[in-house]
């Protein structure tokens, strides 16, 4: 029998290993794009924001997801079960 708390480490920090491996093609693609752009195509306005951009959104959600999981725990569940009690209308 697997500990919960450690398979939940381990799935974190899968989560993690991906966000770097994530957020590192993403420097090495923004440098080689922005080298193309410095030594060929100066003249042109900075196209590789068109695609670096979107991209920059997707690691920034990648990052959320990772810091800030949306797993139910048991503090949410609790605080969301305390709340609809408070907001439960009192029978006549």
């Amino acid at each position: 029998m697997t500990d919960p708390l450690r398979a939940r480490a381990v799935q974190q920090v899968r989560r993690k290993r991906g966000l770097q491996v994530h957020a590192l093609w993403f420097v090495l693609v923004t440098l080689i794009l922005i080298v193309v752009w410095l030594i060929w195509l100066r003249t042109i306005f900075f196209w590789p924001l068109t695609g670096l951009l979107p991209w920059a959104v997707g690691l920034a959600f990648h990052a959320w997801a990772v810091y800030n999981p949306s797993e139910l725990d048991d503090a949410r569940v609790e605080r969301e079960m305390s709340r609809l009690h408070h907001r439960r209308p009192t029978p006549d």
